[in-house]
């Protein structure tokens, strides 16, 4: 089931944006996974919040996850039940979804009644590598500030 999500408060835009010496804000999509009771139970966050470069990586994302026994403790049918349901028309409307700036989501209720639920969203962050050093980069790359052929 594809559920569709409020539209976010603000306009994502596909283009970067560079202040003076500040990093790069960047457009991205947020992926939360959660395991609830939908009686009204906890909400069990079972996964860190991810951040995509764009919405067909955010559906690679979700593809890997339902693959991970250990995520969302999908037993092997349930995971071969979402996985088909990702691979149809909802892998199409999320990502429709998601390119219009309009958060979506996949939900798929477990054999045991709780609900396994990827929540997917359009933010604008700013990514965070490890800091490096030039002194080991490659001679093409201190040449070039490019990645070497």
């Amino acid at each position: 089931m594809l559920v569709q999500l409020p539209a976010p408060t603000h306009e994502p835009s596909s283009a970067h944006q560079h202040v003076g010496h500040n990093p790069t804000v960047q457009p991205g999509i947020a992926i939360e996974r959660v395991r609830y009771d939908p009686d009204g139970g906890p909400v069990e966050v079972r996964a860190p919040v991810q951040v995509v470069a764009n919405p067909l990586a955010a559906v690679r994302a979700i593809r890997v996850d339902i693959r991970d026994s250990d995520v969302l403790t999908m037993t092997r049918d349930e995971r071969i039940r979402a996985l088909k349901h990702v691979d149809a028309g909802g892998r199409l409307q999320a990502v429709a979804a998601l390119y219009r700036g309009e958060a979506t989501g996949f939900t798929i209720t477990l054999r045991d009644g709780t609900c396994a639920e990827w929540r997917l969203r359009p933010v604008r962050h700013i990514p965070i590598t490890p800091a490096r050093s030039a002194d080991r980069d490659p001679p093409c790359v201190r040449r070039t500030g490019k990645a070497c052929p």
